[in-house]
């Protein structure tokens, strides 16, 4: 199956795209996670308000299919009741977070992922594609995925805020973290601002970090890249996705 073409915008649970059966909406799971309940919500939804087909995306998010003008609304709201949804659409259109599959609660991805998610206020518009990752386990993941800034470990254990692009990053602490993320963000913004509103991190003509500064290092490349052994991030997404859900529904 051929990849479905590139549009220059993507569709949000507020902002629906038009198919070829339909409206589609997508839903970005906040932690990249669904509960059981969650999860069968979203199934009902589905069935009830659209044609019943669910795409998985690369970026860990759930699209629901053959919506109509009619029924959007409702699925909407109903996504919401289920907490899959923001409240506003301006916070929806931020919550394009990837993290590294393996999380677990309360460990340092899922509290700097958290820090972001209570902080989105502070970020300033940017474009539809605009997307953060938190691969900060033992080694990082996600470098195949797309992402605009990134959030990893080095080598020798520090915590790196790195450009989508550079093979550097700029040392930052747990507390420090996304207040940088956030100012780096901002750097961008400006950077792009009267330029085209597609325009990437990796689309900037040089990094808005310098690699002479005393805080830059080294960004850990990928053991799966380096090894040639990548598994396409969706498929290991999913997958943990699923055995979370059997996992949950075996306590039932």
């Amino acid at each position: 199956m051929s990849r479905p073409e590139a549009q220059g915008w993507c569709p949000t649970a507020f902002h629906p795209m038009m198919s070829g059966d339909g409206m589609l909406l997508r839903v970005r799971p906040q932690f990249n996670r669904l509960s059981l309940e969650q999860a069968l919500g979203l199934c009902g939804i589905a069935e009830q308000f659209g044609n019943g087909l669910i795409d998985f995306t690369s970026r860990a998010a759930v699209q629901i299919r053959g919506l109509t003008p009619a029924s959007f609304a409702k699925a909407l709201s109903a996504l919401q009741s289920l907490s899959l949804v923001s409240q506003t659409a301006s916070h929806e259109a931020l919550r394009g977070v990837l993290l590294s599959p393996e999380w677990q609660e309360n460990d340092l991805t899922y509290r700097l992922t958290q820090a972001l998610y209570d902080r989105l206020d502070e970020l300033p518009e940017l474009p539809a594609k605009f997307g953060f990752a938190m691969d900060t386990g033992r080694r990082p993941v996600l470098q195949g995925c797309s992402a605009d800034i990134r959030l990893e470990t080095s080598k020798d254990g520090r915590l790196l805020l790195i450009e989508d692009g550079a093979d550097f990053g700029h040392s930052v602490s747990q507390d420090t973290a996304i207040s940088a993320l956030i100012s780096l963000a901002h750097m961008f913004s400006q950077a792009v601002r009267g330029g085209n509103p597609n325009t990437r991190m990796r689309n900037l003509p040089s990094p808005l970090q310098s690699a002479q500064d005393e805080y830059a290092y080294k960004r850990q490349l990928s053991y799966a890249w380096k090894n040639g052994a990548w598994l396409s991030f969706s498929t290991c997404f999913w997958a943990n996705y699923i055995a979370r859900f059997y996992r949950a529904v075996d306590t039932i």
